[in-house]
């Protein structure tokens, strides 16, 4: 019997290996093959992050189109960039690939991070929904943060999960840290990774509050500790001590009195090339810093005299964070001069929107589903909970854009897998009861 048993484990385990092998080459031929179809030219903030990135490589330093130090964009991604066109010489297609690798990158971390919460089968589920997830593919084609920052997303978490799971050393606290701190420099919202997972997982397994406090500081610390050099340097260039002066204008964004939610352009500030009109309290030659405080002090002045908007545009910017990725469609299908621009326009959004909101009636079902709960082991899956509303948090803040949720898109496949396995062995228990009951009749 236990040969057998074994002999089954065996099968199953080669079995799942192809089927595993099988998803990652269809996850590289869709992205690869997109890229190399697409030939996307970066456009609106894709562009200046090219630019900046092109700056970089040739030593002018991070500069503006005038040749000012500039802390508009946060540096991570131009960063990395620019250390492309060092190796490979300038070429828009490159970096294309690399985030073309880096999202087959994400794809395997999502079967890594799944095996820490969901039996086999719901893991390669997940696996297959995050390889064929069409956001990801697109962005793949463009100069955007997006493949880049879901694989440090995903790499977090599944050191985080690995933590709680079978390596409580202090020496993964420092790794998950520098890991963070790396992340917050492409886009600050990183920070919602360890907070939300620390935090969910303290509440569910009713951890010692202390220690629990001491391993999220150590995170902290440490994630300080590796932008502190990017935070020096704006207090002495820009005259700032932010991550990207670019926070005032999100938060007037998200804040004005004529706030819905969504993206909208903001008045120009003298020196910057951010729309229309003036932008008070800034003055005539105000710089990077100076336009940052004016936009922050803007905000800050409509939160005062209209405090209940603060809750009443968090459905509105709820749903436009989860709309949809219209984003990716456009970004994409840039400039291609192929037939693909039609295509792009009539296709692509009825695909992504299809997957999206498949996605997420999958996650409600998992939700609702109490055996779907089983496959959570120890309680990590509900870490994953936890990243997405802490995301969710943030973005009730700051307005939303259906390009903010696609790096926390992997987590909702996990979730989705749990509930679809769930579903299969219902139907499956069906059949064998059918099976079953028509061999009682004949006999």
């Amino acid at each position: 019997m236990e040969i057998a048993i074994r002999s089954s484990l065996l099968l199953y385990s080669s079995k799942a290996t192809r089927i595993f092998t099988l998803i990652i080459f269809c996850a590289l031929v869709l992205r690869v093959g997109w890229v190399i179809y697409a030939q996307t030219v970066p456009g609106s903030d894709f562009h200046q992050y090219d630019l900046l990135a092109q700056r970089l490589a040739n030593g002018q330093g991070y500069v503006d189109e005038f040749g000012e130090p500039t802390a508009f964009y946060a540096v991570g991604w131009p960063f990395f960039l620019s250390v492309i066109y060092r190796i490979f010489g300038y070429s828009l297609i490159v970096p294309q690939l690399i985030n073309a690798l880096l999202s087959v990158g994400s794809v395997i971390l999502t079967y890594k991070l799944s095996m820490f919460v969901l039996n086999s089968r719901a893991a390669l589920i997940a696996t297959g929904l995050m390889a064929i997830n069409p956001a990801m593919i697109l962005y793949a084609s463009t100069h955007g943060t997006e493949s880049l920052f879901t694989f440090q997303i995903l790499l977090i978490a599944w050191l985080i999960l690995r933590f709680f799971n079978q390596d409580q050393r202090n020496k993964s606290l420092i790794i998950i840290g520098i890991l963070t701190g790396l992340a917050v420099l492409v886009r600050p919202v990183a920070i919602c990774v360890p907070i939300g997972a620390f935090g969910a997982f303290y509440i569910f397994s009713r951890d010692d509050f202390r220690n629990n406090l001491v391993k999220i500081l150590i995170v902290l610390a440490v994630s300080a500790i590796i932008i502190s050099p990017w935070i020096l340097r704006n207090i002495l260039v820009v005259g700032s001590p932010t991550l990207q002066t670019s926070s005032g204008v999100v938060l007037w964004i998200s804040h004005n009195p004529e706030a819905t939610g969504a993206f909208m352009d903001p008045p120009k500030a003298p020196g910057l090339s951010l729309g229309a009109g003036t932008m008070p309290g800034a003055g005539p030659h105000a710089n990077e810093a100076e336009a940052n405080s004016a936009y922050t002090a803007a905000a800050i002045d409509s939160i005062i005299d209209n405090p209940g908007r603060l809750i009443t545009l968090v459905p509105n910017k709820m749903f436009e964070l989860w709309a949809g990725h219209r984003h990716a469609v456009n970004h994409s299908t840039r400039k291609s001069g192929r037939s693909i621009a039609d295509f792009g326009m009539i296709i692509l959004p009825m695909l992504t929107q299809f997957y999206l909101v498949s996605l997420l009636l999958l996650v409600t079902i998992s939700y609702g589903f109490k055996r779907s709960r089983i496959l959570w082991i120890n309680g990590l899956g509900i870490t994953l909970t936890g990243i997405v509303l802490a995301w969710n948090f943030y973005h009730a803040i700051n307005f939303g854009s259906g390009r903010y949720h696609v790096p926390v898109e992997p987590f909702l496949s996990v979730i989705a897998a749990s509930g679809i396995s769930v579903l299969c062995s219902l139907i499956s228990n069906s059949r064998i009861r059918d099976r079953l009951g028509k061999s009682r009749i004949k006999s």
